[in-house]
């Protein structure tokens, strides 16, 4: 071959603070020699929204029964201290347009892209179980809106520093 693609995970801490980065690059082959030609940094599917409008005394749109500003509004602007307050927040993310929240929420070990948003987020949000073993969580949830059925997911997040981040998440 004569050029070459390689995507790529790095992950690194920066200030002590877990950091990822994800590129594409390009490479061609010149005098026996890789080069390389141009990079590109892949991102996370951007969130369409805001879908609902919330503020800050309404209720949170997670169904936590507490107003917005004191959940996952507070959430998105300090961080998770638990597991289920983070699960809750990635749910309310697309509703609000909180974008930046998914990929400053994303574990460096993450198996799967922050805010590969579907279309058509889920609507509404289910809180099943959390099951904690020191700063690993498994945390399942019932997903729904109103064109698809309940789908079950379980979300494995990983603890940093006091601070609760997503690593991935399967159909359970």
């Amino acid at each position: 071959d004569e050029t070459g693609e390689v995507e790529f995970v790095a992950k690194y801490s920066m200030q002590g603070e877990p950091q990822r980065h994800h590129e594409r690059a390009m490479f061609k082959r010149h005098n026996g020699h890789w080069a390389f030609l141009d990079g590109q940094e892949i991102h996370p599917a951007p969130v369409v929204g805001p879908r609902v409008r919330v503020g800050r005394n309404d209720a949170c749109p997670c169904g936590s029964g507490g107003k917005f500003k004191k959940c996952c509004r507070s959430v998105f602007d300090s961080g998770a201290t638990s597991p289920e307050a983070l699960v809750r927040a990635r749910f309310v993310a697309p509703l609000v347009g909180e974008a930046r929240f998914l990929i400053k929420s994303l574990h460096p070990e993450a198996a799967q892209s922050a805010g590969a948003a579907e279309d058509e987020p889920p609507t509404s949000f289910e809180l099943l179980e959390c099951k904690k073993d020191g700063d690993v969580a498994l945390v399942d949830v019932a997903l729904s809106s109103e064109d698809t059925p309940t789908r079950r997911e379980r979300h494995t997040v990983k603890s940093v520093k006091g601070r609760w981040l997503f690593a991935a998440a399967a159909e359970s």
